[in-house]
């Protein structure tokens, strides 16, 4: 016999609990107007079909698109990080004339445009917005040697 026996288990044929507990008294439903009663009636079959279509993988969609979205955004980035090193590799000179650039102008000044040069072109090489110098102006003035040859 179960340890906690409902009242018709136990030989009770008058029980005195609501069999619907979850929806309510059967007397109060009698008591509302057709209107509210097809109201309650449409709030019942929502529940129900909402109920019956819902399944775990609904509460992971949102969860899911974000995840998808965030590792689009990663590889756009890992690509982005292959170019930087990439354009480190070819331009390691740049890259140590702007790491050892002093501002006491010790340093060339054609040396200088050098760095504005790299930064160019890194932006360039990524898509971004490249302001200065203009496209139409050299982008360093000729060495010595090439000016002599000129």
């Amino acid at each position: 016999m179960p340890q906690n026996p409902t009242p018709a288990a136990a030989g009770d044929t008058n029980p005195t609990t609501n069999p619907t507990p979850e929806i309510g008294s059967l007397e109060y439903l009698a008591s509302m107007s057709p209107e509210m009663r097809l109201n309650v009636a449409a709030v019942w079959a929502k529940c129900a079909e909402s109920a019956v279509n819902f399944t775990p993988a609904d509460s992971f969609k949102g969860t899911l698109v974000h995840l998808q979205w965030a590792v689009a955004e990663i590889e756009r980035l890992r690509a982005e990080l292959d170019k930087v090193a990439a354009f480190a590799a070819q331009r390691a000179e740049y890259v140590t004339s702007i790491l050892n650039c002093h501002p006491d102008n010790k340093h060339d000044y054609y040396r200088w445009q050098g760095h504005a040069e790299s930064r160019r072109q890194l932006s360039q090489s990524l898509g971004l917005p490249v302001a200065w110098p203009a496209e139409t102006e050299p982008d360093t003035a000729p060495s010595q040697r090439e000016a002599g040859a000129l």
